[in-house]
């Protein structure tokens, strides 16, 4: 008798151990409500589901994730912390706002990453720390103001930078770039930009398509290298052809028309596009114009606002 019973309580916590590793396999290779998975590619897919936050049962060896067009507003640390192998992840078609510095640490195999039309206004540095072998970033239809210096200094293998459709003003940091040592195609077109210097590439001979239309440009000593006689000779510009805006006498010509002579080796700043912004850009603007350097001109350049003019004047020093 007594060995039936001990026999019995064997039986029952072989059971038990069971249960749990059949628990536990499905928490590996299981699948969320809602959502389609393919265990031979080990991608999941939870596109249009109305989703207000990440599902749970993602399986762990997951590499490829579609969270597209749900109502995700924010990532944080621990989101995507389980999923070591994931390669390709889609959050576009969301209302995401904050993305938390680290929310990408534990997926360094990560090498696409899709944050089209959301409502980011910042990637605040620390973001994107760690994906070194990111490849593609897409950042387009946001409502971004600035890119801040080392927002991806980790990024050395990014080949594909979309930027294009947000509010960015007089706003690419001179070190925003650095670290984009593989950079080939940058996308800033639709913007607010009235200029993009050399110097803030890591490297721009490595830069092989630039859109950069649908901004409006300041044609100035700031926009020299971008010239027929200047430009890289890999560099091909796309898309909408980038026009002057300013000066006076360049509105409307194509940059890719322009001839050196007719550029100022001084550079212009316009400042009644901005009459209305809030005190943080106003300082962003502010900073930036305080102390501007060509890489084209040969002497630093301070820029000076005046209280009631719609412009502010340049003084060589």
């Amino acid at each position: 008798m007594f060995w039936i019973k001990s026999c019995s309580r064997a039986i029952r916590r072989l059971l038990l151990a069971g249960g749990l590793l059949l628990v536990l396999a499905g928490s590996a290779s299981g699948c969320p409500a809602r959502c389609e998975c393919s265990a031979q590619t080990k991608s999941v897919s939870c596109h249009r589901k109305r989703l207000a936050s990440i599902p749970e049962g993602v399986p762990i060896e997951t590499r490829a994730l579609d969270l597209s067009k749900n109502k995700l507003r924010l990532i944080n640390f621990y989101n995507f912390s389980s999923f070591l192998q994931l390669e390709d992840l889609d959050l576009s078609d969301n209302t995401i706002s904050v993305a938390e510095p680290g929310c990408f640490h534990s997926n360094v195999a990560l090498r696409s990453l899709n944050l089209r039309s959301n409502q980011l206004m910042l990637v605040a540095k620390g973001v994107l720390a760690g994906l070194t072998n990111l490849t593609h970033l897409d950042l387009s239809h946001n409502r971004l103001v600035v890119l801040l210096d080392h927002a991806f200094q980790d990024l050395h293998r990014l080949t594909f930078l979309e930027v294009s459709n947000n509010q960015l003003l007089l706003s690419i940091e001179p070190l925003a770039f650095a670290g984009l040592k593989s950079l080939q195609l940058l996308d800033v077109s639709q913007n607010r930009l009235d200029s993009l210097e050399r110097a803030v590439f890591a490297s721009a001979d490595s830069l092989q398509r630039l859109c950069l239309g649908g901004n409006p440009l300041v044609c100035d000593c700031r926009l020299l290298w971008l010239l027929s006689s200047h430009k890289p000779a890999s560099l091909q510009i796309l898309d909408l052809q980038p026009e002057c805006s300013a000066p006076q006498h360049l509105l409307g010509k194509s940059l890719l028309d322009l001839k050196e002579p007719l550029v100022s080796r001084y550079m212009t700043s316009i400042f009644e596009t901005f009459q209305h912004v809030d005190a943080s850009t106003a300082a962003v603007l502010a900073s930036r114009c305080l102390s501007s350097i060509c890489s084209f001109c040969s002497f630093t350049l301070k820029c000076f606002f005046l209280v009631g003019f719609s412009d502010h004047f340049v003084q060589k020093t």
